[in-house]
């Protein structure tokens, strides 16, 4: 347990450090080269759209199914080769089917582009795709030895890090744009090379003939299980990523650039949920292994309740300072469309944060594979939204967020009425009327009062004021017990820490 806490503690301090280099990336280097990132964000999408494929599911199948073979150390030695070579028929199949179809795929995505850098590079998707495997299957692999700091260092911020250098070098001309993709293979080349060292300081880099056991136990469970992570995972990319890839296809990489920094902004929106579905996670797994569906519904209210109060908070502060924050950004005037994009997508995950763990509850009961099915609907419906905004009515950018908003939140309505209709739980109550009546008063409040001309004060002004009487009118209309003991908490460490 102690291996645990430690390593969860340290991957957290990685995270929010991760946070704000993707902050500071975000909002003052990759707006000085929008089309340099925008190619990158394409590229690094595009192969992580082809890594499920080359991995064959393996990298969740080596963390279920190593339990199973770690007695033996001759089954142990063998399982790394075993894996490693599944990943290369993996990769020699996605080559084929790429080549198969290179030309109808390369037609698809050159389309409507005429910049030279996208048409000329668009071929190192395949080898990127390859890194990208490798470093998820290394990163899984060594997870398995409760072992995450260093990966999360390496995926999170070396990965960060170096778009942000490549941006940098691009935008002050040190480098061509051609070469930023073969400094983000140098990045993913480095990362592999990384887990690699790290693996085998963990002594745990061995290398023996796979044995009859595991390739008997290959064939009897873990391909079965495999397909079915590899479609999951081709389903998942496919609804959460697709919208960057369109968008660099049906528009221009430029684009690609301003809706990858929208989608940063509204994903900051829902940091809190990461921590609070992992810590969950557990909880609702033993719950559901006890027969204990009372608790379950408890704390599927309680997360919601608290999860919408915080997106809340997050969201106005945001859309209170985005116009400010955006004159901040270098090229701002190419940054305008920010402002609609971040509310839209930012609503879109206002409604998956109210609804919380509604995914650990399905996930981890006897009807799991209705996850599967969601998201494949979530995909189908996502990709064909996203044309039909950007191409039939052209909406441009703003159709591709109107599109992953209205996706996102049909994918959480199915899984709510699934869990509301399946196993009778709800996360709502009237207080839900309270905390949204809260947010719209103070964000009309805030269009009314007269703050300073200059932008960053104005933004650490507004930033005040609506935390503080955030915080204030949800304590006094009692939104939340647990929130209010929180706020009664702090006070009075506050008022200790001031008398002495």
């Amino acid at each position: 347990m102690g291996v645990i806490r430690r390593q969860s503690i340290k991957q957290s301090v990685v995270s929010y450090v991760g946070v704000g280099i993707g902050a500071i990336s975000s909002l003052f280097i990759y707006p000085l080269d929008l089309e340099t990132y925008g190619f990158l964000r394409f590229m690094i999408d595009s192969a992580s759209l082809l890594a499920p494929i080359a991995l064959l599911g393996i990298h969740f199948t080596a963390i279920r199914f190593y339990p199973r073979i770690s007695a033996s150390n001759t089954d142990r030695q063998g399982f790394l080769p075993f894996i490693l070579m599944m990943v290369v028929f993996g990769f020699l199949l996605t080559s084929l089917i790429y080549f198969l179809l290179k030309d109808n795929l390369e037609s698809f995505l050159l389309r409507n582009q005429d910049d030279p850098i996208f048409s000329q590079f668009v071929k190192y998707i395949l080898p990127i795709a390859l890194l990208v495997s490798l470093g998820i299957l290394l990163t899984n692999y060594i997870s398995i030895f409760r072992r995450i700091v260093v990966p999360a260092i390496l995926n999170n911020i070396f990965l960060k890090v170096g778009t942000a250098s490549i941006v940098l070098l691009s935008a002050y001309s040190i480098i061509k744009n051609q070469d930023s993709i073969y400094l983000l293979a140098a990045v993913y080349l480095f990362i592999i090379i990384g887990l690699g060292i790290y693996l085998k300081s963990l002594g745990e880099l061995q290398f023996s003939r796979p044995t009859a056991r595991l390739t008997k136990l290959f064939k009897e469970e873990m391909l079965e299980y495999s397909l079915y992570a590899m479609v999951t995972g081709i389903a998942t990319i496919l609804a959460f990523r697709i919208d960057t890839i369109m968008v660099s296809t049906l528009i221009d990489l430029k684009s690609t650039g301003v809706y990858s920094i929208s989608l940063f902004l509204a994903n900051a929106i829902a940091i809190p949920t990461v921590a609070v579905r992992n810590i969950s996670g557990p909880i609702i797994s033993d719950a559901w292994t006890q027969n204990q569906p009372g608790k379950i519904s408890s704390l599927y209210k309680s997360t919601s309740l608290h999860l919408t109060i915080f997106g809340l908070l997050l969201y106005l502060l945001i859309m209170v300072s985005i116009a400010d924050l955006v004159s901040l950004m270098p090229n701002s005037n190419e940054l305008q469309g920010l402002i609609p994009l971040v509310a839209i997508l930012g609503a879109s995950k206002l409604i998956e944060m109210s609804m919380s763990v509604n995914n650990q509850i399905i996930v981890f009961s006897d009807q799991y594979k209705f996850n599967l099915v969601a998201v494949l609907i979530l995909a189908v419906l996502n990709i064909f939204l996203t044309y039909f905004f950007i191409k039939v009515l052209n909406y441009g950018i703003i159709g591709a967020a109107m599109a992953a908003a209205i996706s996102l939140t049909l994918y959480n309505l199915t899984k709510f009425l699934f869990i509301h209709l399946k196993f009778k739980m709800h996360p709502f109550s009237h207080k839900y009327i309270w905390i949204v009546l809260i947010t719209t008063f103070i964000y009309l409040v805030t269009h009314l009062i007269s703050f300073p001309d200059s932008a960053l004060l104005k933004i650490i002004i507004k930033s005040i004021f609506v935390s503080v009487f955030f915080v204030i009118l949800t304590y006094i209309f009692k939104v939340s017990e647990d929130f209010n003991t929180m706020v009664i908490d702090v006070y009075k460490k506050f008022k200790d820490n001031a008398q002495n």
